[in-house]
């Protein structure tokens, strides 16, 4: 999930880094390294197919939570990706319980506002 490999950068970049040189350490290239390679190699994103049923996948950890939306392909046995979202929690988040994570970004409509905007962003047939 992006917002969780990519918490040692943004780590960097709090409170006083801002202000002056970021220090580059070990888990920041690494996290680079992996983000990189995360954006050269995975699967190009697909338009919805409204037709078809959705595919909701959630995952969470300490740091994040992430969520892909898909759809399977015409041969019914491939999954194409059509949007990915992920959040980083705030310092108040990362204490909450894993129950009440997960009912929390169920029921609110922060993720849904996303999927929104980015099935506006879509061309319209």
């Amino acid at each position: 999930m992006f917002s969780s490999i990519a918490a040692p950068l943004t780590d960097s970049l709090k409170g006083k880094a801002r202000k002056g040189p970021i220090t580059w350490t070990k888990e920041c290239e690494e996290a680079f390294d992996k983000l990189k390679n995360c954006l050269c190699n995975y699967p190009v994103l697909y338009s919805p197919d409204y037709q078809k049923p959705f595919i909701v996948e959630t995952d969470a950890s300490d740091q994040g939570m992430g969520v892909v939306l898909s759809q399977l392909a015409d041969n019914e046995t491939e999954e194409h990706p059509i949007i990915y979202l992920s959040k980083k929690f705030t310092s108040v988040e990362k204490r909450y319980s894993e129950s009440l994570i997960e009912s929390r970004y169920k029921t609110k409509g922060d993720l849904k506002k996303k999927k929104r905007k980015s099935k506006d962003a879509l061309p319209k047939d």
